[in-house]
This record gives structure tokens, sequence and C-alpha cells, in this order.
């Protein structure tokens, strides 16, 4: 093995440097959109999930105390909503007759697009676990919650059951139909 010259030192060079520096900026500029992306699909997944433990918690609920629960839904806009489960209808929300709340202040950026008018003043009834909708309605419903280009629908019929999907417009993610 020959010794090191004593006159050249070792390291990185100037122009590796920029190289190095400018390959990185590149491949941070292709992956931060797919991050931010995927971020925004899974932050609406959660909201959407909730909503479905809400639903389930609702039933629960209704089953141990032998008594009916209600789901109050209320949308302002896309970024005033709330969706609670409580003893009574009305209840204000963090009353002792308020179960569970979700709304738009726990869910940065999720926006409720929309809600079915019926789906205020629903009850669970403790025997059958089913849904009675407001005005006696019989189809189903829904709420559409949205994350940018990314949307989710959430129904409910009247036999209790739940579906999410992606609204027919929206680009499809996450293995979910169209409805």
């Amino acid at each position: 093995m020959a010794p090191h010259s004593a006159g050249r030192a070792r390291g990185f060079t100037l122009i590796e440097m920029l190289v190095a520096i400018a390959i990185l900026s590149i491949l941070l500029a292709i992956g931060i959109p797919s991050f931010v992306d995927l971020l925004n699909r899974k932050r609406l997944e959660n909201t959407a999930n909730d909503y479905l433990s809400l639903i389930a918690y609702a039933k629960s609920e209704a089953l141990k105390r032998n008594a009916v629960v209600y789901l109050l839904a209320t949308r302002t806009n896309g970024r005033t909503w709330s969706i609670r489960a409580t003893t009574t209808s009305p209840c204000t929300s963090l009353a002792a007759c308020d179960l569970r709340t979700m709304d738009a202040t726990q869910y940065r950026n999720v926006l409720m697009d929309s809600l079915s008018t019926n789906l205020d003043g629903t009850t669970i009834d403790p025997i059958r676990l089913l849904p009675a909708f407001s005005s006696l309605a019989t189809t189903a419903q829904s709420v559409v919650y949205e994350v940018d280009q990314y949307q989710l629908k959430i129904e409910m019929s009247i036999t209790g059951l739940t579906r999410l999907c992606v609204p027919t417009s929206k680009p499809v993610f996450g293995g979910y139909k169209t409805c």
C-alpha cells in the first residue's frame, strides 16, 4: 500500500457537494407532494372510520343503557360541523347527556361536503339497534367528508348497515368502491 500524499486532503469537492444537493432537491421535489397526498387520504379515512365508530358506540350504549340514543348532526358549512351521540335530544355539547362528539375542530382540513337532512335526530332503538331517521325517512342517510380532491361517503341504511364508498365524480383510492 502506498502512503497518502501529504499535499492531498481527503473529503468531498465543492462540485461533488453541489451535485449531491441537486439530486437530493430533485428527489424531495418529487416525493413531498406524494407524501402530502398520502397524509390527506389517511386523514380522510381516519375521519370516516371515526364516524363509523361513533355509530357503533351509539348502538352499544343504547344496548347497555336499555334506552334510546340519539345521533345529532349539524353542518353550518364545510368547516363547521359536528356529529354527536347523546342520551337526550336536544343536548348541548359537553353536557352530561353528550356521550361522544365528532366535530370539525378535531379533524384538521377535513370538510363535511354534505349531510343528509334526516340524519339529525336519528334514534337508535335499544332492542333492535336499528336507526329511526328523523321525518321517518326510509332511504339511506349519508355524510360526505372531503380533503382536497378526495371524498368518502358513509351511508347508513334503515337496517343499520353502513357503507363506505367514493362518490362517482371523485378519484378512487384505498380500495373503496364508487357509489
